[in-house]
This record gives structure tokens, C-alpha cells and sequence, in this order.
């Protein structure tokens, strides 16, 4: 799975992903020039995860589907 780095994210990014109860189940940090960032979803099982990438000023969240 690639996820494309929003432009109003600047700086170093932190993509956290969590399941639906919350728990961390992994987190992995990049640099803003990294055009994208692989995060590999393959060893997690099938489920609804919540995606959050965030830098010092920006949070976003985004739900994905494994199936």
C-alpha cells in the first residue's frame, strides 16, 4: 500500500496505524522528501484500520479497509 504525502504536510511526517479500539499496531516516521511512503499492511489481518499521518501542525485520519 502506498500513501501519498498531503502538500500541506511539511516537515518530517508520522504515519500511526491503529485499529478500531485504538491500539497502536504500528507506527513508522518519514522525511517531507520522501514523495511517498510504503506502508505495508501485510502482516496485519483483515480488519478496519485508521491511518494517521501528522506532522508538528497537521492531523489527518483516514480509515482503511483490509480485506
Amino acid at each position: 500500500m502506498f500513501v501519498t504525502i498531503p502538500g500541506d504536510i511539511k516537515g518530517n511526517l508520522t504515519a500511526t496505524v491503529m485499529n478500531l479500539l485504538g491500539a497502536v499496531v504500528k507506527t513508522e516516521k518519514y522525511t517531507h522528501a520522501e514523495a511517498s511512503a510504503k506502508i505495508d499492511f501485510s502482516t496485519l489481518p483483515s480488519g478496519i484500520y485508521l491511518l494517521k499521518l501528522s506532522d508538528n501542525t497537521v492531523v489527518k485520519t483516514v480509515k482503511i479497509i483490509k480485506n
